[in-house]
């Protein structure tokens, strides 16, 4: 609203009174720098009249100055985004963790164990496209992944059963992925693992 007062008062060339001391100009009667005789902002009134020009720029910054402010009510938010942390690899709304990549390798709990300090779970590709995608991932190295045998039937941790067309080798209780296959083993055996969990709101900075 002070700029808009400042040109108002410009244009009837009585800017001496929109800048007095009570608004932060020279006290009313001194003279401007460079312009003997005149007082407060007539030169400025009479170089606008001169120059058309001054009209458009004047409304120009106020548009400017009364956007700024509104965008900064704003906040200059980003919208969230969705993704994985460093060493994390995506594949759709899921991050996958590779430990070999850490040197780390253990047994299956342990391995459970080091997923679940990660805010993971060991790997549940319940489609074949997820499964697939793990099998390239892997690069020929066997993972310890979140399935186990019980019964006759393969189970994920989160108690859903594996229904995948995946060729399954071993009748042993904890499975691992590899390149080709799904493997039964002893859970005591060390090997890498693969950790999965959800994407999440990544840190607009």
């Amino acid at each position: 609203m002070v700029g808009t007062r400042l040109w108002t008062s410009c244009q009837a060339g009585e800017l001496e009174q929109a800048l007095g001391p009570q608004d932060g100009g020279e006290p009313l009667g001194m003279e401007v720098p460079g312009n003997r005789g005149s007082r407060g902002c007539r030169p400025l009134g009479r170089w606008c009249q001169t120059h058309r020009w001054c009209v458009l720029a004047v409304l120009v910054a106020l548009a400017v100055a009364v956007a700024v402010p509104s965008a900064g009510g704003r906040g200059g938010s980003v919208a969230p985004v969705l993704g994985c942390a460093e060493d994390w690899v995506g594949y759709r709304n899921v991050c996958y963790y590779r430990s070999e990549l850490a040197g780390a390798e253990g047994s299956w709990g342990w391995s459970w164990e080091q997923c679940s300090l990660r805010g993971a779970s060991l790997a549940m590709p319940k489609t074949e496209g997820e499964m697939e995608f793990l099998q390239l991932l892997s690069a020929r190295v066997d993972h310890w992944l979140g399935l186990l045998r019980r019964g006759e039937r393969l189970q994920w941790l989160d108690g859903s059963n594996c229904t995948l067309r995946t060729r399954v080798v071993g009748a042993e209780r904890c499975l691992f992925l590899t390149d080709r296959e799904l493997r039964g083993s002893s859970c005591s055996q060390a090997r890498p693992y693969l950790c999965s969990k959800p994407r999440a709101l990544l840190d607009a900075a």
